[in-house]
Parts: structure tokens; C-alpha cells; sequence
């Protein structure tokens, strides 16, 4: 998983970077705020792999809500949103102690490591990614961001682990590297760049609300790995959170940067 998250990491890292000279042309500056968002991204989701090969996928999704759910939390400004607060969080324990820890027994705590480490990054990326920065001026920084972060990782982890993956790869393999990057990383990521340039990061929070349904669906038609009826209670307890929590609540953008 972590070759797999350090080279998508570093692929869409170069992609960006090369967009962002393209774009700017002669004018091409490196942007600070998008340096510190690309490595932030790529360490994020380098250990959001990590939690998905540690945990079931819905259950890992899920975990990283807690980063988000913080983020509304601290925005919240009524008992009603602290009470969804309480529940989202509420979600994500269950699903890790119904559901993750005895499907993953061995590897349970390495994943709930790193589910909240990711959850963390999250919320810290929602915050960074909202800026008055134009998209293309933070290209050049977020794509070197992110190469960085990749190679980064990708060099520990050869240190402390196993090298052998890097050396055997095949062609193939490293043109599936480059499409997982690309459909994994930079849709996703420009998507996100351009709603936090129009929203406020409490917003952009909330409407992430499908992600574990998602994933634990994907999990279950793909993977095999059932939630069971805790599982689907957890996961209902974090989809619920997250949309009984009113968008407006603690947003403190302009009425004209919110959708």
C-alpha cells in the first residue's frame, strides 16, 4: 500500500507541475501555501492506504471522518450540531471496535494509527486549501508538494521495509501507477481546489458526506468485507452527523465565497 500511495503521490505531483508551468508560462512562481497543501496531500493519503490495507475500507473511510467532524466541531456554534458532533464520533467508534478489530484483529491498531493520522491531514488540508490564491498560481507548489511527499515516503518506507517492490515492477505496472494517479489524484484534487476556492472549508466538510458510504460499498461488492449490523449502525451514525449538520453553522467566509 505504500508504494502504491508514495508513487501515485509522485506522479500526479509532476502532472500538477507541469499543468502549472504550462498555465503560468514565463510567469510560473512557486507558491508557499501550495508547497506545505501538496505535502500535506500526499502524506494524507499515503497513510489513508495504509489505513485502507490495516482496516476494512468503510471502516478506514470512516475513521477519517473524525478529521472533518473536528473541523464542524470547532465551527459549531449550536447544541444541536454539537449533538451530531457526538454521533458522527460516536459512528466511528463503533465501526472500529464492531468491525474493524475483529476483521483485522493483527492490524487494527497499526490502521487506527494511521486512519487518525490521515484524519488529521484532512482537516488540516481543508483548511489550507481554502485561499484567495488563484488555482493556477498554487499549481506549481502543490505538484512539487506532492512529488516531494511522495519520493519522501517512498524512501523511508524502501529503509525501514522491503525495497524489493521498486526494483520488479514491470512497464505495466508502472503505467497503472501513472492512471491510479491520475483518476485517484489530480480529478480529485482540482475538483477540491476549485469548491474550496468558492466555499468555506466548514462547507466543504459536510459535503464529503457520501465518502464512507461509498467506501464501505465499494468494500462490500469488491472486497467481500461486510460491516454487519454494528458496522451499518456506525455508518449510519456518521452519514447522519454529517448531514444533520447545517452548512451555515460557524461559517465565516463571505455569502460570496459559499456554493
Amino acid at each position: 500500500m505504500w508504494l502504491i500511495g508514495s508513487a501515485r503521490a509522485f506522479f500526479s505531483g509532476l502532472i500538477f507541475l507541469a499543468v502549472g508551468l504550462v498555465l503560468a508560462r514565463r510567469s510560473a512562481r512557486m507558491s508557499r501555501e501550495g508547497l506545505l497543501l501538496g505535502i500535506v496531500a500526499s502524506v494524507m493519503n499515503i497513510a489513508s492506504f495504509g489505513a485502507a490495507g490495516t482496516l476494512p475500507l468503510g471502516v478506514a473511510t470512516a475513521l477519517e471522518f473524525v478529521g472533518p467532524i473536528a473541523l464542524a466541531a470547532v465551527a459549531a456554534r449550536s447544541a444541536r450540531s454539537a449533538i451530531m458532533v457526538m454521533s458522527g464520533l460516536a459512528g466511528v467508534v463503533v465501526l472500529y471496535l464492531r468491525v474493524g478489530v475483529p476483521q483485522f484483529a493483527d492490524t487494527a491498531g497499526l490502521g487506527l494509527l494511521l486512519a487518525l493520522a490521515s484524519a488529521a491531514l484532512w482537516a488540516t488540508y481543508i483548511r489550507l486549501g481554502h485561499s484567495t490564491e488563484s488555482v493556477q498560481e498554487r499549481l506549481v507548489g502543490f505538484g512539487i508538494g506532492l512529488a516531494l511527499g511522495g519520493v519522501s515516503t517512498g524512501l523511508i518506507a524502501s529503509g525501514v521495509g522491503d525495497a524489493s517492490p521498486w526494483t520488479t515492477m514491470t512497464l505495466s505496472t508502472w503505467g497503472q501507477l501513472v492512471g491510479i494517479a491520475v483518476l485517484a489524484s489530480v480529478v480529485p484534487y482540482v475538483i477540491d481546489l476549485l469548491c474550496l476556492k468558492v466555499m468555506s472549508p466548514h462547507t466543504f466538510a459536510i459535503l464529503t458526506v457520501t465518502l464512507p458510504a461509498v467506501a464501505a460499498l465499494l468494500g462490500w461488492l469488491i472486497l467481500g468485507q461486510t460491516l454487519g449490523w454494528w458496522g451499518l449502525l456506525g455508518l449510519c451514525l456518521v452519514v447522519v452527523s454529517l448531514l444533520l449538520l447545517r452548512t451555515g453553522d460557524g461559517a465565516t467566509s463571505r455569502q460570496g465565497s459559499e456554493r
